[in-house]
């Protein structure tokens, strides 16, 4: 009975993070691709505002400026993710041992991003 239970709980415990970490992968590939998006474009304005002088130069150095700010952002933001996503794979991997329960019970893999 309470053995039961405690399966339970740990399959239940073991399915929400499953799907916490599902998330946090999907806002990992999402930043990924919002990254890739910002540098292309990043790369056509520079490949087109290369003939248009130093009036333009500036300009382009500011938005360089600006969107060097935004990858930053970004990337601390990606790093914060995936140590967070680290963590609690870590923690549940921990909880399982603790429980004696193996990890192929998880029902599926995490992933190493």
């Amino acid at each position: 009975m309470l053995q039961d239970k405690l399966e339970e709980t740990i399959n239940s415990n073991a399915q929400r993070q499953g799907f916490k970490n599902l998330l946090l992968e999907r806002k990992i590939l999402a930043l990924r691709d919002a990254l890739e998006r910002k540098e292309s474009a990043l790369h056509e304005v520079l490949a087109s505002m290369k003939d248009q002088g130093p009036a333009v130069s500036r300009k382009l150095e500011d938005v360089l400026a600006s969107k060097n700010e935004t990858l930053k952002t970004l990337e601390a933001e990606l790093g914060r993710l995936t140590q967070k996503y680290y963590n609690t794979v870590h923690y549940y991997e921990t909880v399982m041992k603790v429980h004696e329960v193996p990890l192929t019970e998880l029902g599926f893999y995490p992933a190493i991003v």
